[in-house]
């Protein structure tokens, strides 16, 4: 996958997490933020600031909300799980379980996890002849189909059309 593509679709996993109307990391910090600092200083300081090369900066530098940052972040973990090619073919076979069923948002969830556990096409040729993110993908985006959601469905066949030149002929 490319490092654009692969950056693309890890912010498309993101978004719900980070950006979430009821729930998140994100929201519950820029609420936090912007209690410490109040309007005033959102109006007069952050929101004269033109690009985000500086209001990332005063983020971190302005007193009236850089312990708050930083007081944040310090209590963050990275959430990582690494790339692994038999996790990745477990949750896509139970993927194709569940919409077998007739379960999809069932499906969609265990294709996702098949998806964000797979390795680059090639890195793991033991397992699936090292072509386990690709139909992770292609298994996704039938489910997505299933779900009426042609959007993402093209997203995810876009990501597979991306690895082509890594593809063997019966998966172009």
């Amino acid at each position: 996958m490319t490092s654009e593509a692969e950056t693309s679709y890890r912010n498309l996993c993101s978004l719900e997490t980070l950006r979430s109307g009821s729930k998140g990391f994100f929201r519950d910090f820029s609420e936090n933020a912007i209690r410490v600092v109040g309007e005033q200083w959102i109006g007069k300081v952050f929101g004269r600031l033109t690009s985000d090369e500086d209001r990332v900066r005063v983020v971190f530098t302005d007193v009236k909300v850089r312990d708050t940052v930083l007081e944040t972040l310090n209590r963050t973990e990275i959430l990582y799980r690494g790339k692994d090619a038999s996790v990745s073919r477990a949750k896509r076979l139970e993927g194709f379980e569940a919409a077998a069923a007739g379960r999809h948002r069932d499906a969609l969830l265990l294709f996702g996890q098949a998806v964000l556990r797979a390795p680059p096409p090639g890195k793991c040729d033991a397992i699936d002849r090292g072509f386990g993110l690709p139909l992770a993908l292609l298994g996704r985006a039938e489910t997505f189909l299933a779900l009426n959601q042609h959007q993402l469905a093209l997203q995810d066949l876009s990501f597979v059309e991306e690895m082509d030149r890594h593809l063997p002929n019966e998966l172009r």
